[in-house]
């Protein structure tokens, strides 16, 4: 499957430079997705640490952080899909889909950041959505 690219879908702010895209931007929406703005879509402490202390292979971070974002364990210790982030990802893949976004983080380049990361998987779920119709 292609996966098309949503122009809408923008990975090229970070907070460096969030005010003035800002300006750039005023009908925009901005989504900070980091550990400090409390986002469910952002890596945990632990991950991030870890893949900076060790200086993991991006590819194996994003397999870590797309488990971490897919389950929680529950009160009694069962493992459930993450719906918190179900629900924001749905939220955003809505949105972006006539509207302008830009998905926010600390790191200057996205190609070494989770926003590319979010960005394919919104974009997946707006190409399942068209093709089922919806």
């Amino acid at each position: 499957m292609t996966i098309p690219n949503n122009k809408n879908i923008r990975i090229d702010c970070y907070l460096a430079i969030l005010d003035k895209t800002r300006k750039l931007y005023p009908n925009a929406r901005f989504e900070v997705i980091t550990r400090v703005a409390k986002h469910p879509l952002s890596p945990s402490w632990s991950l991030l640490n870890k893949a900076k202390a060790v200086k993991m292979p991006f590819d194996e971070y994003i397999t870590r952080l797309s488990l971490e974002l897919a389950y929680v364990v529950d009160k009694e210790g069962n493992l459930k899909h993450n719906e918190e982030v179900i629900a924001k990802l749905a939220e955003l893949a809505e949105y972006s889909e006539k509207n302008l976004l830009f998905l926010v983080c600390y790191e200057k380049d996205p190609k070494f950041c989770h926003r590319s990361y979010i960005k394919k998987v919104l974009e997946i779920i707006q190409e399942n959505h068209r093709r089922k119709g919806k």
